[in-house]
């Protein structure tokens, strides 16, 4: 409009650098939301997202060809073999586009990764040089003139192919507008909405190439800045995309610790107080022949819950993980039966980072380490977490007073069945060595 309000403005710039800038830019954005959309596509298997993340990706490949092209050619005429890949690339990204926007919700198949999308774009663009590159001297010359005859005026002379193309190209993105705004409006989704206004200021791009061919690479048009005005708005809507995409993430990680901390709070404080609840009506009712055994009982079921709370509240007032070696010496220091017991912590750097199985490490440690200070009467403790091969292997060696591990299995020990089903929650094996006077060495293997 400005263009045509203002005769004497130009539709066309000879600057080789800036449409250099303006290609380069434009393909590494195409190619931006093209990995954007094809992480839709992995998630929901839609054929729109599939046809997505291929037009966009032969967009960027194209558009970043061009600029390798134009910095080659800066001196002079563009490759005439160049000009007719771009153009066959960018039709049929053109195709794949409009498309897209009217598939709506239907599935792209069982496996969407390889016969599409990123995938699927490269083999066209190979395919379409393979089958351009041998007819390069048959092909009618696209650009006749070097420069613009009048850049200030219309030039409806150019190549009736060229015409042709650029004619359907407006179609395809004005139903491309229609049908992605139709979409945002029905599904709310904003990134289709965005795609939808960048796909009106395509359409109008394609208007201008059409009113003025632009294939001259030296040359930077009205529909040039319009087609950077449809990536720039493609870039927005990524953004929001991306930004909307770790907001859930953090969301979703709350909802997990949420879960995670209901889960312990299950399987280890709530599990304590029922045995302590039962207990205690067993002692009320005189069905324990010791009494002492079974206060024992109780004070051992008193001192794991008493454990279990503590994590839980530091559990929900730390504000980052805690690294294992921290965490083992925190359990020592909080155990009155270890107070002044040397505790040697090894914890190898590969294992540090398994954050899958160390909950259930901690927990094995913290009921080793209370048993320890409780029965064992150590002067030293050592604990090892180690990787052998693809097993994760802790160790808890002490040298205290040693026990009967036969005697201790058959009465039932609610430490070492607590310790033994943790691991075998995991498929892992749990080991324990003990004699009278030889201290006693736990091994857990997961």
């Amino acid at each position: 409009m400005i263009v045509i309000l203002v005769p004497g403005l130009p539709f066309a710039y000879k600057n080789a650098r800036l449409y250099i800038m303006l290609e380069t830019a434009e393909g590494l954005v195409a190619l931006l939301t093209a990995y954007l959309i094809f992480g839709r596509l992995i998630q929901t298997k839609l054929l729109r997202y599939s046809l997505l993340s291929f037009s966009l990706t032969l967009f960027g490949l194209t558009n970043i060809f061009n600029a390798a092209r134009t910095g080659v050619f800066e001196g002079g005429m563009p490759d005439h073999l160049g000009i007719w890949w771009s153009l066959t690339n960018r039709s049929i990204g053109a195709v794949g586009f409009a498309i897209a926007a009217f598939l709506g919700g239907r599935r792209s198949g069982k496996d969407p990764y390889l016969p599409s999308g990123i995938f699927g774009a490269v083999a066209v663009a190979g395919v379409v040089a393979l089958t351009v590159g041998p007819f390069k001297e048959q092909l009618p010359q696209l650009v006749s003139t070097l420069s613009p005859p009048d850049s200030t005026g219309f030039d409806l002379t150019g190549h009736p192919f060229v015409q042709s193309v650029q004619s359907v190209n407006v179609v395809l993105y004005a139903l491309a507008a229609w049908g992605f705004t139709r979409s945002a409006e029905r599904t709310g989704d904003e990134l289709m909405r965005w795609f939808g206004a960048g796909a009106a200021l395509s359409a109008v791009a394609r208007v201008n190439y059409l009113l003025f061919p632009s294939l001259y690479s030296q040359y930077v048009y009205i529909g040039d800045v319009l087609r950077l005005g449809f990536y720039l708005l493609l870039l927005v809507g990524a953004s929001l995309e991306i930004r909307g995409y770790w907001s859930e993430r953090a969301h979703a990680q709350v909802l997990e610790a949420r879960r995670e901390l209901a889960r312990d709070l299950h399987d280890g404080l709530a599990q304590e107080l029922v045995f302590i609840a039962a207990q205690t009506r067993r002692v009320e009712r005189g069905r324990f022949a010791d009494p002492a055994e079974a206060l024992a009982q109780l004070s051992s079921s008193a001192d794991r819950a008493v454990a279990e709370a503590r994590r839980a509240i530091e559990t929900l007032g730390s504000g980052e993980e805690e690294a294992l070696h921290i965490t083992i010496r925190r359990i020592a220091d909080d155990l009155p039966g270890l107070n002044g017991v040397r505790l040697k912590v090894e914890v190898d750097d590969d294992v540090v980072g398994d954050l899958l199985r160390k909950e259930t490490v901690v927990r094995i440690i913290r009921e080793a380490l209370v048993n320890t200070g409780k029965h064992a009467s150590p002067s030293s403790v050592q604990v090892k977490l180690a990787r052998d091969g693809a097993e994760l292997v802790l160790t808890v060696v002490d040298d205290g007073v040693g026990f009967e591990v036969e005697k201790a299995a058959q009465g039932g020990h609610f430490g070492i069945t607590s310790m033994r089903e943790r691991a075998e929650a995991l498929a892992g094996r749990f080991d324990i060595h003990s004699a009278p006077g030889s201290g006693t060495k736990i091994e857990v293997r997961l």
